[in-house]
C-alpha cells in the first residue's frame, strides 16, 4: 500500500515538474517572439530570418502545449 502511494506521489511530482517546465519554456518563447517582432520592425532582422526563427519558434511552442493540457 505505502508503495503504491509513493509511487503514485513520485508520477505526480514528475509531472508538476513537466507542467512547470512546460510552463516556463511557453513563457520564454512569447518573450522570444516580442524581441523577434521589435528587431524584425527596426530592420534589425530581415523579414525572411524573421519568418525563419518564428517558424521554428511557434513549432517548438506547439510541441510544448500539449504536455499542458494531458497534465493540467
Amino acid at each position: 500500500m505505502d508503495r503504491d502511494v509513493k509511487e503514485r506521489n513520485k508520477g505526480l511530482a514528475q509531472k508538476r515538474r513537466l507542467l512547470s517546465e512546460s510552463k516556463k519554456r511557453i513563457t520564454e518563447l512569447d518573450m522570444i517572439f516580442k524581441r523577434l517582432y521589435e528587431d524584425n520592425i527596426s530592420g534589425k532582422l530581415t523579414d525572411e530570418r524573421f519568418h525563419k526563427l518564428s517558424t521554428d519558434y511557434e513549432a517548438e511552442q506547439m510541441q510544448a502545449q500539449p504536455p499542458l493540457k494531458s497534465l493540467s
